[in-house]
């Protein structure tokens, strides 16, 4: 199986006379792991888990609203990039797990 390695750079210019930006992200997984919804989870929470830290320690980020500002852009950089339809659908819903599914 290959891996897929993804960079992604973020920028979050609100209210800010200079833009901070979290650098390169880089990010792998396996792309197998997408073809079931418990993988596809995983993935999402290991996206989450990196945006977390590269915008945590963001030089030039000093409220939380930022912070978060810059993980919503790499969230949606990565998924993008990424091109799954699980994946997207998954982020399209806040990363929430659904415990069933309406008929």
């Amino acid at each position: 199986m290959r891996k897929i390695t993804l960079a992604v750079a973020a920028t979050v210019a609100a209210s800010m006379a200079a833009p901070a930006q979290a650098g390169d992200v880089k990010f792998s997984f396996e792309r197998w792991m997408l073809g079931s919804d418990e993988g596809t989870h995983a993935v999402y929470e290991r996206l989450e888990r990196v945006t977390k830290r590269a915008c945590t320690f963001m030089p030039g980020a000093k409220s939380q609203q930022l912070k978060e500002e810059c993980r919503d852009d790499l969230m949606t950089q990565l998924v993008t990039k990424i091109d799954n339809p699980k994946l997207t659908l998954l982020h399209l819903e806040g990363g929430a797990v659904r415990y069933a599914k309406l008929q």
